[in-house]
């Protein structure tokens, strides 16, 4: 099977909204699939077997405030949850959840059945 048909992305927190200051995790990641992995088209995160920080919180053919690329399925976790700031979900720990979340995709579509 083929990994560059993946694609992986982090999508930063803002650290204020208007003029108040937030507190959230460094970023939000997302795994690209290929439509011919057996999570795309899944509508419902808690099928997913995968487990990231926060669980799986995003499925869909697009990432968040974009239009479908029609080449992913997207899959994705964020750092918005109670307790999730900066110094609990900074930048390399969320790089290595959205590589955790790659692997178990990737692994997942390599040990499909013929």
């Amino acid at each position: 099977m083929n990994e560059e048909k993946f694609h992986l992305t982090l999508i930063p927190n803002p650290t204020k909204i208007g003029n108040t200051d937030v507190s959230l995790g460094f970023a939000n990641g997302y795994v690209g699939l290929p439509f011919a992995h057996p999570w795309a088209e899944k509508k419902d995160n808690y099928d997913l077997p995968a487990k990231v920080h926060g669980g799986v919180t995003w499925c869909d053919d697009h990432l968040p405030n974009t239009p479908p690329d029609g080449k992913h399925f997207w899959i994705g976790f964020d750092t918005r949850h109670w307790g999730d700031n900066r110094d609990t979900c900074p930048n390399m720990y969320c790089y290595t959840q959205l590589f955790s979340l790659y692997q178990q995709a990737l692994d997942t579509y390599n040990n499909q059945p013929n």
